[in-house]
C-alpha cells in the first residue's frame, strides 16, 4: 500500500511542476490551468493520507473503491465537456475572424485597384 502511496503523490507532484511550467511558458493560461492544479492538489493529499479518502467516501455513503473509480471519470467527463465547449467558442470566434480578415482584404484590393486607376 505505501508503495503506491509514493507512486500516486510522485505522479501528482510530477504533474503539479509540469503544469506550473507550462504556465510560465505562457503555454498553458492560468484560467484553464486552475482545474488541473486543483485536481493535482486533490489527487496528492488522497495519495499520501488515504485515511482522508476513506473518511470523504465514508461521508458520501461510498464504500466501494470501483464507486470512487467512477466518480473520477465522471470528473473528467465533465472536465473534457467543459473544454469542449470553451473550443467550440474559439472555433466560432476563429471562423468570423477569418471572414472578417477576408472582408477587410477584400475592400484593401479594391482601394488599391481604385488608387491605380485614378492616378
Amino acid at each position: 500500500m505505501v508503495k503506491i502511496q509514493i507512486f500516486i503523490s510522485g505522479v501528482s507532484l510530477f504533474l503539479f511542476v509540469i503544469t506550473i511550467g507550462l504556465i510560465k511558458k505562457r503555454v498553458l493560461k492560468e484560467e484553464y490551468s486552475v482545474i488541473w492544479i486543483i485536481a493535482e492538489t486533490v489527487l496528492f493529499i488522497f495519495g499520501a493520507f488515504p485515511r482522508i479518502l476513506t473518511f470523504v467516501a465514508g461521508l458520501f455513503g461510498i464504500y466501494y473503491l470501483t464507486a470512487i473509480f467512477i466518480i473520477a471519470f465522471l470528473f473528467l467527463l465533465v472536465i473534457a465537456f467543459y473544454y469542449s465547449i470553451i473550443l467550440s467558442r474559439l472555433s466560432e470566434t476563429n471562423r468570423a475572424l477569418v471572414q472578417e480578415i477576408g472582408l477587410l482584404k477584400l475592400q484593401c484590393e479594391k482601394s488599391a485597384k481604385s488608387e491605380k486607376t485614378g492616378e
